[in-house]
């Protein structure tokens, strides 16, 4: 036995001595500004207390400070009732403020499926909410004072029915919102109007095509620009696909143009995804799943009372069935547009990619991809635009050994000027630098350790750090266990992940 013991310490003895020339990871580099002012990966967010099929980053939507992230599959109160989390920036990280649900919760609602925010004011959609009948659906009108969120009322429409959907899609702006229905009238689709006096929502408006017919699903997406309404049918025509423009003056709405594709063929699906910003419209064109063609977006502008195509967007490495364009967001000259199913050359799954505007010309300005994506990520199943902030959702990104969803959040240069530098030894090294000009105080961090064989290493340290500039401190962690392992520091805004190896108490990260 004592002779067994002796052995033991004089393997992990010659394990540090190995492991001395252990290099810092350093593969994904702290924002950097730049002449190009790129965009860089500065957050993930997710929950620990997840489980499987959770879908967190199914729909998103920030504006300002405020971001909601949607959880379909939540089980909080029943089984896949649903969940919408709210995220508020500090001013050095995105932190959860609270979770919503609805107050009536039911299995299989699917509340979270859509969500908007605009200022104090969240509209939730939940598609398979039974009220009217099976799947008729409904939506939830949140507000916030200070930091308390409370359910102002829940939407239905005046003639609701089976299988509606109502709530399949959001969009909100002041006092008015939209909810799409693609379902209604057997899958001919209809768009809902509501508007708020004091604390009193009251629908304004149905509106359908002049010309809709069976499953063209009008009202499946769907945006609101002040008193410009924009709603796709994407089963148009055998499912070429269409977008409507619907125009308000006073309280009366009316159709103001369809828009179409030039060239259009069956299943292309024109309208999957729309956004709507001032005079500019980006509609996306994905292309039926699992159908081989490349996907597309579209600007449209407006001019007068006219709207006209101004470009079509494309990416560099697009590739058939990647469904680009699937969906889309949109803000003054800057559009986002994820491609769920890309894969990337360096094996992982999924992309986002950001275009911007000069005069009438639009460009590529970047590819974004996970920093820690794998093979089996849906990276850009859903985007969310606001300013220099853009939110990408991941609904099947494994998390704590469940595929339960994450949201990731890039910026437009570097909020935070902070360097990390994760190394190995005897337990995980993480090295916190303050490169800025100004003293950084309360900043959250947080190390995690997961991986081992059978997933048994789960362990993780945080805390808050102040430091003037210059000045850097290091934090340590000790996993047990044996087998590959994933690393991820979070510090503020920016999250940098490692991998290495587990052998009992020493780690070795790779380079």
């Amino acid at each position: 036995m004592k002779k067994t013991i002796i052995i033991l310490i004089m393997c992990i003895l010659l394990t540090i001595t190995t492991t001395s020339a252990v290099i810092s990871q350093n593969k994904n580099q702290p924002p950097q500004q730049s002449a190009r002012a790129d965009w860089t990966q500065i957050q993930k967010l997710f929950e620990f207390n997840c489980d499987s099929s959770d879908a967190f980053g199914t729909s998103l939507a920030v504006d300002g400070n405020t971001a909601l992230i949607g959880s379909t599959g939540d089980d909080d109160v029943v089984e896949n009732s649903g969940s919408v989390y709210v995220y508020v920036w500090s001013g050095t990280t995105w932190t959860r403020q609270t979770k919503l649900l609805a107050s009536d919760a039911e299995q299989y609602d699917q509340f979270g499926v859509s969500v908007a925010i605009d200022g104090d004011i969240a509209l939730i959609g939940a598609s398979y909410k039974d009220d009217q009948g099976s799947y008729s659906g409904a939506a939830y009108v949140f507000t916030r004072t200070g930091t308390t969120w409370t359910q102002q009322t829940k939407l239905l429409s005046t003639d609701g029915d089976s299988e509606d959907y109502f709530g399949c899609d959001v969009a909100l702006e002041g006092d008015t919102a939209l909810i799409g229905a693609y379902g209604d009238d057997y899958s001919r689709g209809a768009a809902y109007i509501f508007t708020r006096t004091g604390t009193t929502w009251t629908q304004q408006a149905k509106l359908i095509p002049t010309a809709g017919a069976m499953n063209d699903v009008f009202g499946a997406s769907v945006d609101l620009n002040s008193d410009t309404a924009l709603i796709a049918s994407p089963g148009d025509d055998d499912f070429k696909g269409a977008v409507y423009v619907f125009a308000r003056t006073g309280s009366s709405w009316t159709q103001q143009q369809k828009l179409v594709a030039p060239g259009g063929v069956s299943m292309d699906v024109f309208g999957y995804s729309v956004a709507l910003n001032n005079n500019t419209a980006l509609i996306g064109k994905p292309g039926y799943i699992y159908q081989p063609i490349i996907g597309a977006a579209y600007v449209f502008i407006k001019n007068g009372a006219t709207w006209t195509q101004q470009a079509i967007l494309t990416s560099s490495d697009g590739t058939p069935g990647d469904q680009f364009a699937s969906c889309v967001d949109l803000d003054g000259d800057t559009a986002l547009i994820g491609a769920l199913y890309h894969f990337n050359d360096d094996g992982t799954g999924g992309a986002a990619y950001l275009y911007t505007r000069t005069g009438s010309s639009w460009t590529e300005q970047q590819k974004l991809m996970a920093a820690d994506g794998s093979d089996a990520d849906l990276f850009g199943n859903e985007v969310s635009l606001d300013g220099d902030i853009a939110f990408i959702g991941d609904y099947f990104d494994r998390i704590n050994g469940y595929y339960a969803g994450s949201a990731y959040v890039f910026s437009k240069g570097s909020p935070v000027d902070l360097e990390l530098t994760i190394s190995g030894g005897i337990g995980v090294h993480l090295e916190i630098k303050n490169n800025g000009a100004s003293s950084l105080d309360d900043v959250n961090w947080q190390l995690q350790v997961e991986g081992g064989f059978f997933s048994l290493i789960q362990k993780t340290v945080n805390g808050t750090i102040d430091l003037g500039p210059g000045q850097s401190e290091t934090f340590s962690l000790l996993p047990l266990g044996f087998g590959a392992i994933t690393i991820t520091a979070q510090v503020a805004v920016i999250t940098k992940t490692a991998q290495g190896t587990q052998l009992l108490i020493i780690t070795m990260v790779k380079k």
